[in-house]
């Protein structure tokens, strides 16, 4: 099936590209482990961490070094699924399943918009770690427009950063962490609230919070802010916390926050008043169809307001016979073309999931719109 789908793809042109073949940095190292208080979860969950790039650059402001040996930590509903290499620390099924109560019923279940396509979005995929490792960890063999991009993310003055699809937050996080990047993180309400925002919160600066300098405080993006604005929460919230969910991450100047998207309706008043993005990013969220279709027409509008920006989007291949159902490498590409925008392969790498013995491809691509290309 791999090696037909593959030939499918090359029709359109190949983007399993050998030269953009990309193995994982060993400096790069993610793990997992039991979380008994699965928080605001509901439920006994596991605990995700990924380290961030050693020794990043120098703060600008006193030359100190920063982020050695640091490391940001999520908490997820369920293990990681194809990410975790054989040598890091991982949990296996019958560890998890022991911590689980059958008979539980999902406590997000009947919450507005949600959906057992979202539900995916409380665990860590593959392509999270490829977007990640292509960003921010680079090789001596990087293609040129991989480098070019690399240099963007981690310039001095940073990037605006729209997530689609956030999940558990880690590729935006870390964006926020290892930059001077101000990112916001996008999802289903029940993510935003039950996911993206416990994880910001839990890796946010907290020496930066309390003691924000003047230089730092200029930074302190003003559309973050709006853009926050319209999240609600349930009547029985009580976190003080929450009156500024922009929270500062990491120690360089980068700043993250959170806000409701749900791709099959409009865009809110205050994301579609968003005109400076320089970057859209999701990772892991297309597999369906319906998920690829919709996530394109919000990402169409997102063009059509910031006519500079452009998307890196990571997908891994699965095997299936229902190509109506299950999105396939074939059908963003036609998709892409469809709407005359351009699509090209920065990075690939196999996978392998538990329990299957076939490797499969996961890639991050880069798509432009027309008004840019």
């Amino acid at each position: 099936m791999a090696e037909r789908d593959i030939q499918d793809d090359n029709k359109n042109g190949s983007m399993a590209d050998p030269s953009k073949f990309r193995p994982s940095p060993a400096e790069f190292q993610c793990g997992e482990e039991l979380e008994e208080d699965g928080g605001s979860i509901g439920r006994s969950g596991v605990s995700f961490f990924c380290t961030l790039p050693k020794c990043n650059g120098t703060d600008r402001n006193n030359d100190a070094k920063i982020l050695d040996d640091h490391h940001l930590t999520f908490t997820c509903r369920d293990r990681s699924s194809g990410v975790l290499e054989s040598q890091e620390s991982a949990i296996t099924n019958d560890q998890f399943e022991a911590t689980q109560n059958a008979t539980a019923v999902d406590p997000f279940f009947f919450d507005p918009g949600y959906t057992l396509a979202g539900r995916t979005g409380f665990q860590v995929w593959s392509g999270t770690r490829l977007m990640i490792e292509s960003l921010l960890f680079p090789l001596p063999d990087d293609n040129a427009r991989l480098v070019t991009i690399q240099k963007e993310i981690n310039s001095e003055y940073g990037k605006n950063i729209l997530e689609l699809g956030a999940g558990v937050g880690v590729v935006g996080t870390i964006l926020a962490a290892a930059t001077r990047s101000k990112v916001l993180l996008t999802d289903l309400p029940t993510l935003v609230e039950n996911s993206l925002l416990p994880n910001l919160k839990r890796n946010r600066k907290e020496s930066r919070a309390e003691g924000v300098d003047g230089g730092d405080a200029l930074r302190n993006p003003t559309w973050l802010h709006k853009a926050s604005s319209n999240v609600e929460f349930d009547d029985e919230e009580e976190d003080d916390d929450l009156g500024d969910l922009v929270f500062p991450i990491g120690n360089i100047g980068g700043w993250a926050s959170v806000a409701n998207i749900d791709w099959s309706v409009p865009l809110n008043e205050e994301v579609s008043s968003i005109s400076s993005l320089d970057w859209i990013i999701a990772s892991d969220c297309v597999w369906l169809v319906s998920m690829l279709d919709s996530l394109l027409n919000t990402v169409d509008t997102l063009f059509k307001l910031n006519s500079n920006a452009r998307l890196l989007l990571s997908f891994q291949r699965r095997d299936s016979g229902d190509n109506t159902r299950f999105s396939s490498v074939s059908s963003i590409i036609r998709n892409v073309h469809t709407r005359e925008w351009s699509i090209e392969c920065l990075a690939w790498r196999h996978v392998r999931q538990e329990g299957e013995i076939e490797l499969k491809e996961v890639f991050v691509f880069e798509i432009i719109p027309k008004s840019v290309a």
